[in-house]
Order: C-alpha cells, then structure tokens, then sequence
C-alpha cells in the first residue's frame, strides 16, 4: 500500500518525508477546518479561476504578523491536495532549489523556507524557523525518512496497524 505522499513523490519528485511534515504543520495532523471542510491539507491558495474558500490567516512580513483574509483552494479529494502540493513545489521557480538538493532532506527543507513556503516566524527569536520544525518536530523524532524509501518487493509501502 503507498500513501499519498509516497504517490506525489514518484510523480513530482517531492520527498514523501517532506510532504508529510508539512502535512501536519500546515493541516493540525489533518484537524484543520481548511483541511476537513476542503481538503486541503497545505494551506495553498487558490490561483484565478479555482474553486476557493476564504479564511483568515496570520502572514508574516517585514513590518510583523498581520491578520487577513485569504482565498484558498479547495480539493474534490485529499489525494488531488497532495498531488497539488507535489506540483507545486516541482514546478514553481522559487522552488527549483528545493527540488535540485531532493535528496537531501535538510537541505531541501532548508530551500523551501528561503523559497518562502512559510512565512510564520518563532514567537521568541523573531526568526524563520519552518525548516528546523519539519526536520526536528517531524521528520526525525516521527521516522519519516522511511516513507523516502521505496519497500521492498512484496511488501506494503506503510506499515499497517499491527506492524507498527
């Protein structure tokens, strides 16, 4: 069995590892009202033309965080979530660094942050953070370098309930 992170990894390239943190981070481990109500799992906006719904968010700039509303986009599935996640990130300019180091998790965490994926800062130091929270808060301590690695012949891609 492959999830949708390890789907959009072999269509667009994105580490699965990667897709999943931000997953979490972006959706509340999925508890999201733009996640339950739209699914969509990594707070995209929606481009002229999509189906969108509107939120307040929180965006961090050089003059500090303000509040505003934002159109974001709204998927018939989770899989086209991901899938947009995947393309996304494979196919924007600012991206194209993350995507050149994709086998170096870190560093491509750390190119997505200066690609401007995230905006949010760290409450206490003021600084960009995004990068150290996929890898330290997710990827390592939660094993999701794992779902990087193609299984082996025969075997389910993600461990099941009673494996795990």
């Amino acid at each position: 069995m492959v999830c949708p992170a390890q789907m959009s990894q072999s269509k667009w390239g994105v580490p699965a590892s990667v897709t999943l943190a931000q997953c979490i981070v972006e959706s509340g481990w999925g508890r999201s009202k733009l996640a339950l109500k739209n699914r969509n799992y990594f707070g995209i906006k929606a481009i002229p033309g999509q189906e969108y719904c509107e939120y307040v968010t929180a965006e961090d700039g050089a003059t500090g965080t303000k509040m505003e509303r934002a159109k974001f986009a709204v998927y018939p599935s989770a899989i086209e979530s991901f899938n947009a996640h995947g393309r996304l990130l494979a196919t924007l300019p600012r991206y194209a660094s993350a995507m050149a180091v994709r086998d170096d998790v870190p560093a491509f965490c750390l190119a997505l942050q200066e690609g401007g994926y995230s905006t949010s800062r760290d409450p206490v130091t003021h600084t960009l953070n995004y990068a150290h929270r996929l890898m330290n808060d997710f990827i390592l301590p939660l094993k999701l370098l794992y779902y990087d690695i193609a299984p082996p012949p025969g075997e389910p891609a993600v461990a099941t309930q009673e494996a795990a």
